[in-house]
């Protein structure tokens, strides 16, 4: 039985996938399966894939196209590592990241969950951006993943008897945004931290599934987005009024970007915030101040973005 389970989504992605695997196989940690799902490619994937030859390579394909959720679940349901390392078929990642998750899992048996910071390239490789430091206070990753995901999604390795425990898996119909979804799950009932250290390079594409959503989809996934608002409240015990979600999902969308509100939406944020502040102290949660700190940054955070309008 392998130490790690890679579980490798796969769909027309000829341009990519050698690399992505090759990341994979140069891993300085060697005690890993690599579960590759084909989703019916369309393309030379599965062909490129099916060349490599190395045992660790496990290839199944799904009997029709079901979506990456699918793809991933199964991909849970044949891991059979004590460790699931995630990694999409375009991304790349540096050759020490199995060493230093495994390391770190296994002197810290409170965390359950483990990413890490990482960086955007383009089709060619070359670094767009490098990402800021990620968080790393479990308690606080829990706060603040009501309204943003602090994980990033190809850097993550998990304990397989947590996620089976909790019957945490993939959902369909988030365009896009499952990892976000599946992450949601994980910080309500486990510890989630990320290291300093970049261990992902995050492809930005014109076929990357995010990318293609955000253009297509764009009016769609904003509601989506929404959505995972209240399913994330809600999840972690709070409620709120459908007026109040829709401020929060007003002043926090998915992009962030300098736009113009009156004072009366920012009075209405600054009361909602202070209602959860007030509702996590009540509820005695195990993070009200990490919680009362997510507030308080995220509103300061909102107002450097923002262009009174009186």
């Amino acid at each position: 039985m392998p130490k790690i389970s890679v579980i490798m989504p796969l769909y027309n992605a000829e341009q990519f996938v050698s690399k992505a695997i090759e990341s994979i196989l140069q891993q300085s940690y060697k005690d890993f399966e690599l579960l590759i799902v084909d989703d019916c490619s369309t393309d030379n994937s599965l062909d490129i894939v099916s060349k490599i030859r190395d045992s660790r390579i496990k290839i199944v394909r799904n009997e029709k196209n079901e979506g990456i959720s699918f793809s991933r679940n199964r991909g849970l349901a044949l891991a059979s590592g004590e460790y699931i390392a995630l990694m999409d078929d375009d991304d790349l990642t540096v050759p020490f990241r199995f060493d230093t998750q495994v390391n770190y899992l296994n002197v810290h048996s409170d965390i359950d969950v483990v990413g890490g910071r990482h960086c955007i390239i383009d089709e060619n490789d070359q670094i767009i951006r490098t990402c800021g430091e990620p968080l790393n206070n479990p308690l606080y990753i829990r706060a603040d993943m009501m309204l943003y995901d602090s994980v990033a999604n190809g850097s993550a390795m998990f304990r397989a008897d947590f996620i089976k425990r909790n019957r945490i898996n993939y959902h369909d119909g988030w365009l896009g945004m499952e990892d976000y979804h599946f992450w949601i799950q994980c910080s309500a009932r486990g510890r989630i931290t990320n290291l300093s250290e970049n261990l992902l390079y995050w492809r930005k594409s014109g076929n990357n599934e995010t990318v293609r959503r955000q253009n297509l989809q764009s009016k769609e996934r904003s509601e989506k987005f929404s959505n995972l608002h209240k399913y994330a409240f809600e999840l972690n015990g709070y409620l709120l009024l459908n007026e109040e979600y829709e401020i929060i999902n007003k002043m926090f969308p998915e992009a962030i970007s300098s736009t113009i509100v009156n004072r009366n939406d920012i009075e209405k944020l600054y009361n909602v915030l202070l209602k959860i502040i007030h509702q996590s102290k009540e509820l005695r949660v195990e993070n009200a101040k990490e919680v009362e700190i997510m507030c308080r940054r995220r509103f300061s955070k909102r107002l450097e973005f923002s262009e009174l309008w009186f």
